[in-house]
């Protein structure tokens, strides 16, 4: 029984101090540089470009590491690797398309001692198979 009361008891206290009012904030001013207003301006006309986008704010810092970053930007030899990954496994996919062909090849020499007499066996062996895709179970 007291172990119920302490749980109301907590859920009181919980929702009458939860709910307490508290002192407005103000509000922080922020003061931007004049570059970025004008800025601002040029984006509301409507008169921005995006390929280089980062020039209008005429930031020399800004611009200096734009141009550090693209200088070692691997996006170009990343989508060529990609491209020519998922050429790999459209090969790998379509493979099952196609009929599989399997050689095997051997020879063999057997000499038996009391009778002197000698056996040559050779054996040449290819084998193909495919399977008929009825269901379209390898077109996808």
């Amino acid at each position: 029984m007291n172990r119920i009361i302490a749980i109301i008891g907590l859920c009181f206290f919980g929702v009458l101090f939860g709910c307490a009012l508290h002192e407005p904030q103000s509000q922080k001013v922020t003061s931007f540089a004049d570059s970025y207003m004008q800025s601002s301006a040029v984006i509301a006309e409507g008169r921005v470009t995006t390929h280089r986008w980062w020039e209008m704010y005429g930031d020399s810092k800004l611009n200096e590491l734009m141009a550090r970053g693209f200088a070692g930007n691997l996006d170009l030899e990343i989508a060529w690797a990609r491209l020519q990954q998922a050429r790999a496994l459209e090969a790998v996919a379509g493979a099952s398309q196609f009929p599989d062909i399997n050689g095997t090849g051997g020879t063999g020499r057997s000499q038996s001692t009391p009778s002197l007499s000698s056996y040559q066996n050779h054996q040449l062996s290819v084998a193909a198979s495919y399977e008929l895709d009825v269901w379209h179970k390898l077109a996808n």
